[in-house]
């Protein structure tokens, strides 16, 4: 897909654009008058929810919502689990900041969070242990429903994946694809087939942009991997590919149905050995 710069005027009007896309998107949910917001799942009835909190007197100079309490869940990396566990988090309550669950601090009499109150406050410490609680208990049972990414869409025909969204797999900068980090199969993608149809996957080591070929290398030096085979599991279906040396990608050309499934690409060598994930992926529907 081409790319288009833009500089100076032009390229501030369409950053403009975007930031007005993006406000009409929200403009609906905001204030006191905001409607409610439908969160799809994939399986069962759409959640309908406002659980916000209008900040439309701040808006106008006003005073922030009073005893407004909100949750900073902490994102599953190593060496924490994969999924995101119960208590990592911190809540935040005018001042209070109760950490882990356990710890509590007073930001405006100690800015820096070095002394632990919890023991001083207990009645403080259980309404956040309480809301954390309620908020913990709705977001439990929708752990797995993963955000898909869109294939086939007509307003975005073409689209590119990275490791970086690869599901319970961290392998999302320029060292970990050198490295070819990931484990030998990487992970795989959560996808939404939006139309079914004829589709074509092209699978890389390397980015697209580069000339790299799959059992190459590139600057600064990597990991060369004695890439022979590409693998393939989709909606259901697997198959594979066979690469020789000098080959930039692999193409596959298959029928898919339209709907959410998982999309896994790797790569093995010559014996059948996996080797590393594909890191990069294209998605056309033709």
């Amino acid at each position: 897909m081409p790319k288009i710069m833009l500089h100076n005027s032009q390229a501030r009007r369409a950053l403009a654009r975007g930031v007005f896309r993006l406000a009409a998107a929200v403009e609906p949910t905001l204030g006191p008058k905001g409607m409610n917001a439908m969160i799809d799942r994939p399986i069962g009835t759409p959640i309908v929810t406002r659980d916000g909190v209008s900040i439309a007197s701040m808006l106008k100079g006003g005073a922030p919502p009073a005893d407004r309490m909100f949750v900073v869940q902490f994102g599953a990396s190593p060496p924490f689990p994969d999924d995101p566990e119960k208590g990592r988090a911190c809540v935040v309550w005018n001042q209070w900041r109760l950490v882990l669950g356990t710890e509590l601090y007073d930001v405006r009499a100690d800015r820096s969070q070095s002394h632990d109150v919890a023991a001083d406050h207990p009645d403080v410490v259980a309404k956040m242990r309480a809301h954390y609680d309620k908020w913990w208990a709705a977001l439990e049972p929708r752990l797995h429903d993963f955000v898909t990414l869109s294939l086939g869409a007509p307003q975005q025909n073409l689209v590119e994946l990275t490791s970086s969204d690869w599901q319970d797999i961290y392998a999302d900068n320029s060292n970990h694809i050198r490295n070819a980090a990931g484990g030998p199969r990487g992970g795989p993608w959560n996808v939404n087939v939006e139309r079914a149809g004829q589709y074509e996957i092209t699978m890389r080591r390397w980015p697209f942009d580069s000339d790299a070929t799959l059992d190459g290398n590139v600057t600064p030096p990597g990991k060369a991997l004695p890439i022979r085979l590409a693998k393939l599991k989709i909606a259901g279906v697997e198959q594979e590919l066979k690469t020789a040396p000098g080959d930039r990608e692999a193409v596959f050309h298959l029928d898919l149905p339209a709907g959410r499934t998982q999309l896994h690409a790797w790569f093995q060598d010559a014996k059948g050995g996996d080797l590393c994930g594909a890191y990069f992926v294209r998605v056309l529907r033709r």
